[in-house]
């Protein structure tokens, strides 16, 4: 039995730009946890344009939590959070996003951040997602799309993650796009330049709610897979 005082694991969804799968992929992996009886919260401290996404991470999420706790910081403009904050938004510092985060991730085995476009989104005039991760000492997965442009973004935001020496869990690449044919080769290629780590494919997903593999996969295939991005002891954790 865990005890009630012991710490979640935290685990950050970074992405190599917006619009590549982070909240596709979080909420596969939170109906995953959440379907294995650990409980699991999905946070999204920023949203941007609407709070769609953490919508999402919260249906999925264990005990329903009110969406002000996933979703403390909102902009309704479509830009990023700190380019052109609304009149009267008061701009919080980064230890006050740490103490949210970390205070909605209390009560729970597990924690899942997803952040805001990508590493150097900004969240705040002076703070981009890359300082929020490594402010939270935590892992990082790095969600890209299996398209034309993704070795740039890619190797470019893995040597970002090393240069800041946050530990990366591992790099996703995201199936859900129009064949093409850089697809060939966009996950080798990318595993040759940044050995030892590796890229791992994620199956083509159906829309939320069904969220069901396509293209032939079963569901033990896509469990198998997100079983891959996690520690087995989250499914029975360790004493504190």
């Amino acid at each position: 039995m865990k005890r009630r005082d012991a710490k979640p694991r935290l685990l950050f969804v970074t992405g190599t730009d917006t619009g590549v799968g982070k909240t596709l992929f979080s909420v596969c992996l939170l109906r995953f946890l959440r379907e294995s009886g650990v409980r699991a919260v999905g946070l999204k401290p920023f949203c941007s344009g609407d709070r769609s996404d953490a919508k999402l991470l919260r249906h999925e999420s264990s005990g329903s939590p009110p969406l002000e706790l996933v979703n403390p910081y909102f902009c309704p403009i479509p830009v990023a959070p700190g380019v052109l904050p609304r009149p009267g938004y008061a701009i919080p510092s980064l230890s006050e996003v740490v103490r949210r985060i970390r205070a909605a991730a209390e009560g729970y085995d597990f924690a899942l951040v997803e952040g805001v476009g990508g590493l150097f989104a900004p969240i705040t005039p002076r703070l981009f997602v890359l300082d929020l991760i490594a402010a939270l000492k935590c892992s990082a997965v790095l969600v890209s799309p299996d398209r034309l442009g993704t070795i740039n973004h890619t190797i470019l935001s893995f040597r970002a993650l090393t240069q800041r020496k946050i530990p990366l869990h591992k790099i996703v690449m995201m199936k859900n796009f129009r064949a093409e044919p850089s697809q060939e080769r966009n996950s080798s290629f990318i595993s040759e330049h940044i050995a030892p780590e590796s890229v791992i494919g994620f199956p083509k997903i159906s829309r939320w709610p069904a969220l069901k593999p396509v293209g032939g996969r079963d569901e033990r295939f896509l469990k198998k897979t997100l079983a891959t991005f996690l520690p087995m002891d989250i499914f029975s954790p360790r004493r504190c």
